[in-house]
């Protein structure tokens, strides 16, 4: 990652974190849960490496290591895409376009799109 873009992600997820009630716009359990389904988690089977992947990200991208950063960040990217977070495939568009636009991190050998470990971050906090 190229030391501009990793301060205006910095920046970006400072200022999100810091707005009272806009940190997040998940309406429910359910939706949050729904956006912690990245889709390596079915092509591996194995919650385990899916959550170490995740916790990996958050080390990499600290000021991302909160339930409601992280959720605000993919529906955030959704909707400046033009997709919703209530539909699944919008989020599988949204890996899609993330691979074409080389917004990809390398995460313990993985290529991923951000949108994918971002939701492997959101699976490693609230994935039981």
């Amino acid at each position: 990652m190229r030391r501009r873009r990793f301060l205006q992600l910095g920046t970006a997820g400072l200022i999100a974190a810091s707005l009272p009630g806009a940190a997040i716009s998940v309406a429910s359990q359910s939706e949050l849960h729904r956006l912690a389904e990245p889709g390596l988690l079915h092509i591996l089977r194995d919650r385990e490496s899916v959550r170490a992947i995740g916790a990996s990200y958050r080390r990499t991208v600290p000021f991302e290591d909160d339930v409601h950063v992280l959720a605000a960040q993919i529906t955030g990217d959704m909707k400046r895409s033009g997709g919703s977070a209530a539909n699944q495939a919008d989020i599988e568009k949204q890996v899609r376009r993330d691979f074409d636009r080389g917004r990809t991190v390398q995460i313990d050998g993985w290529v991923l799109s951000r949108t994918e470990a971002r939701q492997c971050a959101l699976f490693s906090l609230i994935a039981g």
